[in-house]
């Protein structure tokens, strides 16, 4: 994704550029809420140049002067009105941004606001959002006249899809695949063959009085505090193993008994909201149990084998990292100035740096164990802050700490050399150099002693068969 291509969420009519787009019809007359606001700004000299402008044909641009407006110039691109999606209109709104670019590099102009065309014409804002990326995207590869492109959004829900969009596009573009092909993903896969005989790992049976201690005793306190409430008081069915079925709003739940004292656990922490942590308002007990059905979906459908386990995980990376990337893009618009939003930015390289230790061949076999036991923890859904529900970057700390744990394990007790650390790493030299102190940094916030809880946990489950 073209560096020079911005999302913002604002008025396109106060963009500093050198000429915005209108979206209009053939007698640049359209009454539509956007040009409404960019006539009513630029004032009534705008109204009378329109007229005196000659009609275009649908696809086509015409450019006026933007008067009371800072920008020069006004390019009014006439767009087609969505039928069917097969009677052409696709081509028509495609030749709408080629149009517009065209008349840009014919004032050479180097910087432009444009909004999503197609969308006051009643084209599926999805269709829109992808035909005005790939439009820009080609132009933009085309020319290096242009200095700044700006997609303006007034509607917040159109300006969350375009951003996801480009975000994702952005991170297919810039980030390398973690498996280059499917020859790598079983080569990683096959060297876990050595951990058939262990038990899986599904957090049921973690500490989870020393857990809960840590969090009201530690620096975790200043943001999670436990709910006095008794959430769970339901009526219950309960089976021959000790399983338990709860009716929530007419859906059963069912909890297999070695899960009870964790979903306690996760409702007693997560049942409320606090000063720091901002849990969605709306349907808070919802989100809790479809968190538990996630849970219990997920261990019950977990082989005994942990190299079964393995399989699935490794499967399963590129995904989990391009999840957790969105899933901190989305706290950008609160936290962007958080110190710990800062410091979560990095974890999808974590996550890809550790991946690609897995299929390296210079790295022990130990190392890859104890990498494999993070990336467990990280992407499974058993989740001790749980991303889903707790809207903080606090939410990502834990699986950061993890990361760097390993990491710096690579580096202290197992050596890795440099150059096969440095051909897998995916961020700046600087951060690699400053491993140790970023993770003294995360374990300052999340206390030292939940990592050591969760790591001896994790290591406590492997047995490595010779």
């Amino acid at each position: 994704m073209d560096s020079r291509l911005k999302i913002i969420h604002g008025d396109i009519t106060d963009q500093k550029v050198e000429a915005i787009i209108n979206p209009n019809n053939t007698s640049l007359s359209k009454q539509t809420k956007l040009n409404s606001i960019i006539h009513k700004k630029a004032g009534p000299s705008l109204k009378l140049e329109c007229r005196a402008v000659s009609e275009a044909s649908i696809g086509d641009a015409k450019i006026t002067s933007a008067y009371n407006l800072y920008p020069q110039y006004i390019i009014h691109s006439i767009c087609p009105q969505f039928q069917n999606g097969i009677s052409g209109e696709i081509k028509l709104l495609e030749s709408c941004y080629l149009s517009c670019f065209s008349r840009i590099l014919k004032l050479r102009m180097r910087s432009i606001a444009i909004p999503v065309l197609g969308v006051e014409s009643s084209f599926p804002s999805k269709l829109a959002i992808e035909i005005a990326l790939n439009q820009t995207q080609k132009f933009l590869k085309k020319t290096d006249l242009i200095d700044r492109v700006i997609f303006v959004c007034k509607d917040l829900d159109l300006y969350k899809q375009l951003l996801q969009k480009f975000n994702k596009e952005q991170l297919q573009s810039q980030k390398k695949k973690i498996f280059r092909n499917e020859a790598e993903i079983q080569s990683c896969i096959s060297q876990f063959s050595i951990l058939s005989d262990t038990t899986r790992i599904n957090f049921s049976d973690i500490n989870l009085n020393e857990l809960s201690n840590i969090f009201h005793t530690g620096p975790l306190n200043t943001f999670i505090k436990k709910d006095l409430t008794q959430v769970l008081q339901y009526e219950t069915k309960i089976n021959a193993n000790g399983d338990h079925y709860y009716q929530i709003d007419g859906v059963e739940h069912k909890v297999p008994a070695p899960y009870l004292p964790l979903i306690h656990f996760i409702f007693d922490h997560f049942s409320h909201s606090s000063n720091l942590i901002k849990l969605p308002q709306q349907k808070i007990f919802k989100l809790l149990w479809d968190y538990v059905d996630d849970i219990v979906s997920w261990a019950t459908n977990l082989d005994t084998s942990l190299y079964y386990q393995s399989f699935n995980i490794i499967k399963g990376l590129e995904k989990s990292r391009v999840d957790i990337y969105f899933g901190i893009q989305n706290l950008k618009k609160n936290y962007q100035s958080d110190p710990l939003f800062q410091e979560i930015l990095i974890l999808p390289d974590l996550i890809y740096t550790l991946s690609r230790l897995l299929i390296s061949r210079g790295v022990n076999i130990n190392l890859k164990v104890d990498i494999l036991l993070a990336l467990i923890y990280v992407i499974s859904p058993v989740d001790f802050i749980p991303e889903g529900l707790v809207e903080h970057p606090i939410a990502y700390m834990d699986d950061l700490a993890i990361c760097y744990l390993v990491l710096d394990k690579a580096i202290q007790h197992y050596k890795v050399h440099p150059k096969i650390l440095s051909r897998e790493w995916n961020s700046s030299v600087e951060k690699l150099e400053s491993i140790q102190k970023d993770y003294q940094k995360v374990l300052q916030v999340m206390d030292k002693q939940l990592i050591q809880l969760i790591w001896s946990y994790l290591q406590n489950k492997i047995k490595i068969i010779h």
